[in-house]
């Protein structure tokens, strides 16, 4: 049996739960005390060292704190790790010099914010150790924010030592310093061990593009070019970065075996490169640039790399930054040179609307650079793209090193011939912001058998005969795996707060967001459903059981005001899956009652607008509202028309790919950023000499 005893004891610090768990073993009883104690300050934390036992919870009071540097140790288990946590999440906010350090094993840290603070030294905002030899292992930072630091000086955000480390669900943004956002240091493991952190499910944003392009602005880097022989396997997975555009290498993959797989990078001005670093895998992330200049996608160096099911789309970076780039090498490369790419396996990938596509033996004769790609499989890939050459070549007939099978490039010139590329049209469709395969395609069961992988970018099974690009074809309308948006990731506390992209749309036409709604008491009958193609990146679905009549407690309301009576069109974008459980109530005070909206609903797994119905609004304030009726309707947002003629759906596709906008690009085509060194300029700046005290040295 378990009983919840609280009692007061002085000091405060003492004040605490005492959970007792009484038991029998062999006939004797047994207690096992978890405590929990409330703390508002570091030194109330440090006294609390040497008492701290397995199952036992750290409570910050909530509040704002200032020169807070927190030092967290402790040991506990895997049944009964030790938490430190805010009272309420994102209500325990710290600033100025504070930072967190951590060192034990099974410790957890939920819900703090650290904002608008100022870097001391290189140890960053916050750091998996508490000194050069004490360091954290199988610990956990989670629902956390760590942003809009500053400091005059190299420094990062994030430092992960140690082994089995997780830092998920967390809101990383807002550097403009030198140095990496976030690190994982390889330094602290025996040379047969692997650091196995997983980094997933944050938003990392906002990397300020430096005024004078240099080296050492890294969002993720994980190892250094001395320990890139190193196993590291760190998995980095269901990540948002947005913006990140502090140097070319958005991730700087220096070490090998990890993987990096259902990310989203959105107008990125770079590329995930893998540096340094043998058998890394990238599988399954979203591309997207949006005409951005500099966007780029993968670059790869070094042997046995895969890359496969990924999505690139609008990107406008060229040279090093292009959708898809293949080094040259160095003979007897140095540790921190570029090694010759070798048997990179590249498959699956579909790439839309890019600048430059594929360049294979990039930088060829440069700081000797002569060795092209030997040995590398490129199939089963789909390109459509207006701007050609679609493959580029830096060396003399290169290809002779590159086997092509099963790919579809079109839309431009190929830039070669050979039998493993087709230069039909794929035939795709638009749905949403993005593109996917027509019932017509011919890349349905078109791929070179592999055993790479059984599911596509969307996480659909490819069964026995796969389709060529990242896509696999399904009739049905299914539930996918989609591009994540920052409204969608890091910390949930943060996620109502991340700004919203509103579009623009005609004079006399009013959009309104759902979002307006959270906090009504009507919004118990609904629930949010967060989605990358809806406005903003959520959307509103019901939440309790259909009703033959609009509920209190599922009525959401809008206010509108018109100066004279007026007739408006009402449309709802709306995401129907199913038929026979798509309706909702709509209804306008003083205009029109309460009536059942069906609509002649598409069923498809895409947003439509479609048009509810004409109303005359009197003169003066009037409400728009809506409740829930069924939970087969997704409601993204509402369209108040005054334009009885307009109409929100586009025009009927041309077939060409969508988005003129600045398909150019800004890249640099003579090198991008590697001539001054690969690392960071001032040497890996780990003040106890854990990094590379040369200074990472890739010059």
């Amino acid at each position: 049996m378990k009983l919840n005893l609280t009692h007061s004891v002085a000091p405060r610090l003492l004040e605490h739960t005492l959970l007792i768990v009484v038991g029998c073993v062999l006939g004797c009883p047994w207690v096992v005390e978890a405590t929990e104690w409330p703390i508002a300050s570091a030194q109330e934390l440090s006294a609390l060292e040497t008492k701290l036992a397995p199952g036992d919870t750290i409570v910050w009071n909530n509040g704002d704190y200032t020169d807070q540097p927190l030092v967290f140790r402790g040991v506990g288990d895997v049944e009964d790790p030790i938490t430190m946590r805010a009272e309420t999440p994102g209500s325990v906010t710290f600033s100025g010099q504070s930072n967190l350090s951590i060192s034990g094993t099974h410790l957890h840290v939920e819900g703090l914010n650290f904002t608008n603070g100022t870097l001391v030294g290189k140890n960053g905002i916050v750091q998996f150790r508490t000194s050069t030899k004490d360091f954290a292992n199988n610990c956990r930072v989670t629902n956390c924010a760590f942003e809009n630091y500053t400091s005059d000086v190299e420094g990062k955000f994030v430092n992960i030592y140690g082994r089995n480390n997780r830092l998920d669900h967390c809101s990383i943004g807002g550097k403009s310093n030198q140095g990496a956002m976030i690190v994982v240091w390889l330094s602290s493991l025996l040379p047969d061990q692997s650091a196995n952190h997983r980094i997933d499910h944050n938003y990392i944003h906002d990397f300020a593009e430096p005024l004078i392009e240099a080296n050492g602005y890294e969002t993720l880097r994980i190892g250094t070019s001395k320990y890139s022989k190193t196993n590291a396997g760190v998995t980095v997975e269901h990540n948002s970065f947005y913006r990140c555009n502090g140097e070319i290498e958005i991730i700087s993959n220096k070490s090998s075996e990890n993987i990096y797989r259902h990310n989203t990078f959105i107008e990125c001005q770079g590329t995930l490169t893998l540096r340094h670093g043998d058998r890394n895998r990238v599988e399954a992330n979203f591309f997207l640039g949006n005409h951005v200049p500099k966007t780029g996608g993968v670059r790869i160096i070094n042997a046995d790399q895969t890359v496969l099911n990924n999505y690139f789309q609008s990107l406008a970076g060229e040279g090093f930054r292009a959708a898809l780039v293949l080094m040259s090498g160095q003979p007897n490369a140095l540790l921190n040179g570029y090694n010759q790419v070798l048997r990179a396996n590249i498959q699956h990938n579909t790439f839309l609307d890019v600048a430059e596509c594929i360049r294979i033996a990039e930088g060829f004769g440069e700081r000797d650079r002569t060795l092209p790609p030997q040995d590398c499989l490129i199939a089963n890939n789909l390109v459509l793209s207006r701007e050609g050459p679609l493959v580029r070549f830096d060396a003399p007939a290169p290809e002779s090193g590159i086997s092509w099978q099963s790919n579809i490039f079109h839309g431009a010139s190929l830039g070669l011939e050979n039998e493993g590329i087709s230069s039909n049209d794929p035939q795709l469709i638009k749905e949403g912001n993005l593109y996917t395969l027509s019932d017509t395609s011919p890349a349905i069961d078109a791929a070179t058998t592999s055993d790479l992988t059984d599911l596509d970018v969307f996480g659909i099974n490819r069964g026995d005969i796969s389709d060529i690009g990242a896509q696999e074809y399904s009739p049905e309308a299914i539930d996918r795996q989609l591009p994540l948006v920052p409204q969608c990731s890091g910390a949930l506390w943060l996620r109502d707060n991340q700004p919203l992209d509103i579009p623009s749309h005609p004079e006399g036409v009013t959009e309104i967001m759902l979002d307006q709604a959270f906090n009504q008491p009507g919004f118990e009958g609904w629930k949010k459903e967060w989605d990358p193609r809806a406005t903003g990146g959520v959307a509103i679905k019901a939440n309790l059981k259909s009703t033959t009549e609009p509920s209190p407690n599922g009525t959401l309301s809008f206010p509108l005001r018109f100066e004279e009576p007026t007739d408006a069109v009402i449309w709802g974008r709306v995401l129907t899956l199913a038929t026979g459980n798509d309706s909702v109530w709509m209804g306008a005070v003083n205009a029109t009652p309460w009536e059942n909206w069906t609509g002649e609903f598409v069923h498809q797994d895409a947003f439509q607008w479609s048009k509810w119905r004409q109303v005359s609004f009197p003169a003066g304030e009037t409400q728009l509202q809506v409740a829930y009726r069924e939970s087969g309707m997704i409601l993204d947002s509402l369209l108040v028309s005054t334009d009885l003629n307009f109409n929100p759906n586009p025009p009927a596709d041309d077939g060409d790919l969508v988005g003129e906008g600045d398909a150019t690009g800004e890249g640099d085509a003579a090198g991008e950023g590697d001539a001054a060194g690969e690392g960071d300029a001032a040497g890996e700046g780990d003040t106890a000499g854990e990094g590379d005290a040369s200074g990472e040295g890739d010059t």
